[in-house]
């Protein structure tokens, strides 16, 4: 049976800014844990990696998810902060140690998970000059650079002047405002219904979610060029 086309409001002609979350709307998440745990597997047989290591990884993930929605000026900080308590560690060796793991080692691997199709999407964006942003509770910019994509602006949730994990509308309100663009000519495209969704919700924007099993496909984003395109002629 052939993937049905997404669907999406309001029309090409009227999307002048098109906002993308990052992990699991760029690229496949699935595949890159994969990738990551025999990384981690090999780095653990070195000794590059302790067991201490994943620990810290593990618990960084609950803290933030246990955390959504948080905010504070200085949440680039705090987070670390959270899983001192629990794991009598120094926030230092956290941060550290989730630069390494999370942050800088998919680098080299995140490139091969990314959903077919994307790179052509975001190439006819740029032909019918709709700018593209990036926005994500975690950094962006090197995993961009890696995923071979380029945007317009990015933005992380840890930033200073942003200072708030999803679901919020802050971010996508100041990203309209940034952009200059209503927020009825903008679209959130993310792959989660509980922090991407409900962040375009609470903004009053458009949200359209990644479906992952065409995504892996290759049918999500070419689906989503040709409705562009329909759209436009109709």
């Amino acid at each position: 049976m052939p993937c049905k086309s997404p669907q999406i409001k309001p029309s090409l002609k009227n999307i002048h800014l098109i906002v993308f979350d990052l992990d699991g709307t760029l690229y496949d998440q699935r595949k890159l844990r994969f990738f990551l745990f025999l990384s981690l597997l090999k780095a653990l047989a070195s000794s590059k990696v302790s067991v201490n290591d994943l620990k810290i990884l593990s618990e960084f993930r609950k803290q933030r998810e246990k955390n959504k929605g948080y905010s504070s000026p200085e949440l680039d900080k705090e987070q670390y902060e959270w899983c001192v308590e629990r794991l009598q560690i120094p926030a230092y060796k956290i941060k550290d140690t989730i630069e390494k793991l999370m942050y800088k080692l998919p680098l080299h691997l995140i490139k091969k998970a990314r959903y077919p199709g994307v790179q052509d999407f975001f190439e006819y964006l740029r032909k019918n000059k709709i700018k593209i942003a990036i926005y994500s509770d975690y950094p962006v910019d090197e995993k961009l650079v890696a995923l071979d994509l380029m945007a317009d602006k990015t933005f992380c949730s840890t930033q200073m002047d942003i200072g708030q994990f999803k679901p919020t509308n802050k971010t996508l309100l100041k990203i309209c405002d940034i952009f200059r663009c209503d927020i009825k000519n903008t679209v959130y495209i993310g792959d989660r219904e509980d922090t991407d969704g409900e962040s375009a919700r609470m903004a009053g924007m458009e949200f359209l979610k990644v479906q992952v099993k065409q995504a892996r496909k290759g049918v999500f984003y070419s689906n989503l060029i040709n409705q562009f395109i329909d759209e436009e002629e109709n």
